[in-house]
């Protein structure tokens, strides 16, 4: 009987090992997994096969499977760095945040360098309300150079956000525009809001143009370009940007709200109230419209129309403060 040379099974082994990543390269998933498995047959602990089909598992987002297989990986290989990450991108993608940093953390203890470790990791600090923790891992990928580096200028720059900094928040989106992709246009934009917040509003107005020169159908940038605008007094410029928003999202509440007390600063309150009126239609309960509305027709001097819009509000809010208080003033018997 002729003998089998080892030889013989590493060859084989390394033909399908190279065929094993040439399918996972050209997306036949499925046929990756079947040279996987005749892999496997010659060499069932191998660390590159099981790699190999733990990523084409995840491709065919086969979870189950793949939280298995990974675990057995971790198990037979503990230096494995790839494998605790993938496993905790699962984890996190359940929201299972501190299983998910933990796995993380051990990934980056194994390679210092994992970029999509340090990157991830940030990612669930920041979903567990840790921004330090969180900025400290962004920082940390930036120094790898791994990624244009706005995204990760845009993430520390949330980071700040949340931990109320704004002067390193502001100086972290400054950085993340400096490129040219999608992360650009969601800096400007953040950093828009940043600066309107906090009354900076002729900064607010700038960020918000730069993000309509990239995105001039982002109805959210022309709504706030609108309110920065009216926060300066500049009202017809406000009413424009409002209708512009509008008209690119006719079915925005907020919208309606903000081109009500615009119209209503400037002095046009028939087209506050009409305004006001589309809030209302869309979101009866409004508490905002309904007192805004009945204070644009006291400012017409229709006092009956008024109260009869702070006494539907009362039906929504029978102790609201600020209606009743309103009525009272008007010599109405509520308390």
């Amino acid at each position: 009987m002729k003998k089998t040379s080892h030889n013989s099974g590493n060859s084989d082994f390394a033909s399908l090992l190279e065929e094993a990543n040439q399918h996972y390269r050209d997306e036949n998933y499925h046929k990756t997994l079947r040279c996987c498995n005749q892999a496997e047959k010659i060499k069932p602990k191998d660390e590159m096969i099981m790699m190999i089909r733990a990523r084409t598992l995840i491709h065919l987002r086969r979870f189950g499977d793949v939280r298995l297989l990974l675990q057995k990986i971790i198990h037979l290989h503990p230096q494995n760095d790839e494998a605790r990450v993938h496993l905790a991108d699962i984890l996190y993608a359940t929201e299972n945040y501190d299983q998910a940093l933990t796995l993380y953390k051990q990934a980056i203890d194994l390679n210092p360098g994992n970029y999509q470790a340090l990157m991830n990791a940030g990612s669930a600090y920041f979903e567990t309300g840790k921004y330090g923790e969180s900025i400290l891992m962004y920082t940390r990928a930036l120094e790898l150079d791994a990624l244009p580096a706005e995204q990760i200028w845009y993430n520390i720059a949330n980071a700040y956000k949340k931990l109320g900094l704004i002067d390193q928040a502001l100086s972290a989106y400054d950085k993340a525009v400096s490129g040219d992709s999608k992360t650009v246009t969601a800096a400007f934009y953040n950093r828009a809001r940043l600066f309107l917040v906090n009354d900076r509003n002729e900064e607010a107005c700038d960020s918000f143009r730069e993000v309509l020169a990239r995105e001039p159908l982002m109805a959210e940038a022309w709504d706030g370009l609108s309110v920065s605008l009216s926060e300066m007094g500049r009202y017809e410029e406000a009413i424009e940007a409002s209708r512009r928003s509008i008209d690119i999202n006719p079915e925005d509440s907020e919208t309606w709200y903000n081109q009500g007390v615009t119209c209503g600063n400037a002095g046009n309150h028939e087209d506050a109230i009409n305004a006001y009126d589309r809030v209302l239609e869309m979101d009866p309960y409004d508490l905002r419209a309904i007192i805004n509305k009945a204070s644009e027709l006291l400012k017409l001097g229709k006092i009956p129309e008024a109260i009869e819009v702070y006494e539907e509000g009362l039906m929504y809010y029978p102790e609201s403060p600020e209606i009743l208080h309103c009525l009272k003033i008007m010599g109405e018997k509520y308390q």
